[in-house]
């Protein structure tokens, strides 16, 4: 078993499914010119098993509708936040937590995945890394356009394209963020149990603008024109507030003392000689003895450690 990956505590649910499998293929045989055909009697007792029951369909039904599905990559810390954040409170809101590597009914695991994708009442997708997979999976969600929760470790930067989307943050070195972030995924998790509406997402927003600029009805056109103008502006009003963030980031003048070597983005190396910390003003010694003047918050400069 430690060689397919599988736990413990799984491992005859493991056997269950591969067995079940193993009889599947049971159904298939070799002609005399060596190609494959199909025994009628074992394809009678193969179809007998796969033939699915109404009961069986109706159970399908009520395991999609109970189902959290979760998009993450895997390993030491996901696994972590996996089990101490988002599954308690999963179950807290009346959803059973999956995730693909918990897949083990008989058929293609890919094909599990879509499934869980495309019908779980509720899907959470981990934005912590920017793992490809994740953004992938993430998008086929939004296409279908049922709802998801964002989720991202504090400290990460949201990327571009879902930046408009408020994300559940959360972090295992803070007691209180942990306990606000687990709270917050709960209540999220019961509000999209208490509704059926189709979920807004970026996807489906630009679709449904585009379908208002191509309408025809000049009403419907201009209103398509003020919403793409609005969500423009807000691209850019992110895009100033990640600079400014970034600039203050950098550092005030109280940050840096005489004699620090720095480097700056377009002048080099250099040595501050002098600070305000009223103005935040630095004067750094770069090559050649020129001195220049810097707004500490907003110059590109790095300390260099000696």
């Amino acid at each position: 078993m430690r060689d397919f990956g599988v736990s413990r505590e799984r491992v005859p649910t493991f056997i269950e499914v591969f067995t079940a499998n193993l009889t599947y293929l049971k159904a298939f045989a070799a002609n005399a010119e060596g190609a494959p055909v199909v025994s009628p009697a074992a394809a009678s007792t193969a179809g007998d098993a796969l033939a699915p029951s109404v009961s069986s369909e109706s159970e399908g039904v009520r395991e999609f509708l109970d189902t959290c599905f979760v998009l993450m990559p895997f390993g030491e810390w996901f696994d972590r936040y996996y089990k101490e954040i988002y599954a308690p409170a999963i179950k807290e809101a009346g959803f059973e937590p999956l995730r693909a590597d918990s897949l083990f009914n008989s058929g293609s695991v890919i094909e599990q995945i879509w499934q869980q994708i495309r019908k779980a009442k509720v899907l959470l997708a981990d934005l912590t890394g920017k793992n490809p997979n994740v953004f992938y999976e993430l998008a086929v969600r939004h296409a279908v356009r049922k709802p998801v929760i964002h989720l991202l470790e504090i400290g990460q930067e949201i990327p571009f394209d879902v930046a408009n989307v408020r994300a559940v943050q959360y972090s295992l070195d803070d007691p209180d963020a942990l306990e606000a972030g687990r709270g917050d995924l709960q209540r999220k998790a019961e509000a999209i149990g208490r509704t059926d509406r189709p979920s807004s997402n970026p996807i489906s927003a630009a679709r449904d603008l585009q379908l208002l600029r191509t309408s025809g009805e000049p009403r419907l056109e201009l209103e398509g024109e003020i919403l793409s103008a609005i969500a423009d502006l807000r691209v850019e009003v992110q895009t100033l507030a990640k600079r400014m963030d970034e600039r203050r980031s950098r550092g005030s003048a109280a940050t840096f003392e005489p004699g620090d070597r720095v480097q700056h983005g377009t002048f080099g190396e250099g040595e501050v000689v002098g600070t305000d910390n009223q103005s935040g003003l630095l004067v750094v010694r770069f090559a050649g003895g020129e001195e220049r003047k810097l707004l500490a918050g907003y110059a590109p400069l790095m300390r260099l450690h000696t």
